[in-house]
């Protein structure tokens, strides 16, 4: 019943936010959004790769600006600015679901956050989350899975996503977590050299084709993904 119910608000709350984007664009906006929904659920192709890192250690030379805090927040934000589904009711469902949200404030404004889970978690839309297998990504004992991190445009530069990644590791060891999987999409070249010099491993590439609304994956070694 969980897994029914969560697909069931995820829907929910995306006519909620198409909706609200039909009242803010106006109706030529929103004709061409409902016609590139439509496209795209005839056919889309994406691919991603699944990333690993254990044994989580903590930079003790990061170091956070004064202008900046970082902390694990308890109560939710409306981070829509950063990911457009992540409203205040989002983030409060997530937080009450048990999953971890590290958040950086500037001026008490949130410029960036990094998300952590350690539960089997459901991912609806495979376009924002690639590398899960099949809707579920099933974690296993001692892991963790990183997601939703993003860092506000003009903020960016500041190391602020290093100080986040420090706060989950040390969450993680707090937690006894060893081992945290996340995504990426195959194209994005600099955040996958960049996770690889802060020791991630591709573990796999993930090639994901929507067919008339049929979900395929399939799963296969790219040679050049380093």
């Amino acid at each position: 019943m969980n897994k029914v119910y969560k697909t069931i608000r995820y829907n929910y709350y995306r006519v909620l936010r198409l909706l609200e984007f039909f009242k803010k664009e106006g109706l030529i906006k929103s004709i061409s959004r409902i016609v590139n929904f439509i496209i795209r659920l005839i056919y889309i192709k994406n691919e991603g790769y699944l990333l690993e890192k254990v044994n989580l250690e903590v930079n003790h030379k990061t170091k956070q600006s004064s202008k900046y805090e970082v902390k694990e927040i308890q109560e939710a934000y409306d981070l829509s600015h950063l990911f457009s589904d992540l409203t205040y009711n989002e983030v409060d469902f997530r937080l009450r679901d048990g999953q971890i949200c590290f958040v950086a404030f500037f001026k008490k404004k949130p410029i960036g956050a990094l998300w952590l889970t350690t539960k089997d978690t459901y991912f609806p839309g495979f376009e924002y989350r690639i590398a899960a297998r099949s809707k579920w990504l099933k974690l296993g004992n001692n892991s963790g899975f990183i997601f939703r991190g993003a860092v506000d445009i003009n903020h960016r530069g500041k190391n602020i996503m290093g100080v986040l990644q420090d706060s989950v590791a040390m969450k993680c060891k707090e937690l006894g977590v060893d081992r945290v999987l996340g995504s990426i999409g195959k194209n994005n070249i600099a955040i996958r050299k960049n996770s690889i010099k802060a020791n991630y491993r591709v573990k796999e590439l993930v090639v994901c084709r929507r067919i008339l609304g049929v979900l395929f994956r399939k799963v296969k070694l790219d040679e050049n993904c380093n």
